[in-house]
Parts: structure tokens; C-alpha cells; sequence
């Protein structure tokens, strides 16, 4: 068995989120801990597109108090109890605002079962009554 964890890929994993879908797709290798983040957070976040975000903890700035500790635990506890991995976060916008995300994800394994990769995906809470 290899030890060499798999490059990222950028196509999410079934359940994770569709090509062309408004939701911003992401992943993470949980060997290497690279990831990478779909346009949807180069747009939303207002990230230069000339830098390409390689590491989950890019997102830690753009969290409220709170929230990055809410991801790190749903992606824990989905890893090592099997809970579905879903949250909602409130992200900081560019410019002061802010908004809900919804996270959700799904793990998968190598052959041995022990897990690999992490497809998710985020997509924006409509507030109440819209």
C-alpha cells in the first residue's frame, strides 16, 4: 500500500455538490492537508485569482468567533464517529458584512479504510422568509 497521499482532486465526491452548481465546492487531502477551493470562495471572499489557496486554514480569517471551531469539530466528528458532516458557519465578507454558510461533506477511503479525502461543499443559508 502506497503512503503517498492523492493529489486533489476538483471534481467533488457523490453528495458533495454538481459541476456548475452555486455552491462552493472544496476539498481536502487529510494526509497532506493541501486543499483546494472551487471560484465560488475566490468570488465570495474576493480572493486574488493570481493565488491559489492550498490550505483549509485560509478560512480561519473569514470565520466569526466560533465558527472555524465548529468546522474543525463537525470534520472531526465525522471522521472519527461517522456523523454527517454539517454545520452552519457566519463568514465575515469583504467590505464588513456578513453571511450563513452551510457546510456539508463526505469522507472517503482507500482500500484499506483508512480516510483519504474530504469532498464538500458550502452553499449560502437564504435568511428566514425569503
Amino acid at each position: 500500500m502506497s503512503t503517498t497521499a492523492p493529489e486533489p482532486r476538483k471534481s467533488p465526491a457523490s453528495g458533495a455538490g454538481g459541476v456548475g452548481s452555486e455552491d462552493g465546492l472544496w476539498g481536502l487531502v487529510l494526509w497532506s492537508g493541501s486543499a483546494w477551493f472551487s471560484d465560488w470562495f475566490y468570488r465570495r471572499l474576493q480572493w486574488s485569482v493570481s493565488v491559489k489557496h492550498k490550505r483549509l486554514d485560509v478560512l480561519q480569517p473569514h470565520l466569526t468567533d466560533g465558527s472555524w471551531e465548529t468546522l474543525l469539530l463537525a470534520i472531526r466528528a465525522h471522521l472519527e464517529k461517522g456523523l454527517p458532516l454539517q454545520a452552519e458557519l457566519e463568514v465575515r465578507l469583504p467590505g464588513g458584512g456578513s453571511e450563513n454558510w452551510q457546510v456539508s461533506g463526505v469522507v472517503e477511503h482507500n482500500i484499506g479504510g483508512q480516510p483519504v479525502y474530504l469532498a464538500c461543499r458550502m452553499c449560502l443559508v437564504k435568511p428566514r422568509g425569503l
